[in-house]
């Protein structure tokens, strides 16, 4: 339960070169939905991901097509 205790740090990432890892937090935390730690990281993840998004344009498109090419992994 460390992780929780620093999850407001994951708000504070801007840069979109970590963009791979949070998309990586994200596949995690949805994978291992029978967890409690992992119900909560969601939220922080996608949260960060929202602010990364609402830095530019370039972000945005980035975080979008990130996010979707996840959820196609996922589903299939």
């Amino acid at each position: 339960m460390g992780y929780y205790y620093d999850s407001n740090n994951l708000l504070k990432i801007t840069d979109i070169t970590y963009l791979p890892k949070l998309l990586e937090l994200l596949k995690v935390a949805k994978l291992n939905r029978d967890s409690d730690e992992f119900d909560r990281l969601e939220p922080a993840v996608t949260e960060a991901l929202m602010n990364m998004g609402y830095m530019n344009e370039e972000n945005l498109h980035a975080v979008k097509k990130g996010c979707l090419n996840l959820l196609s992994k996922i589903k299939e």
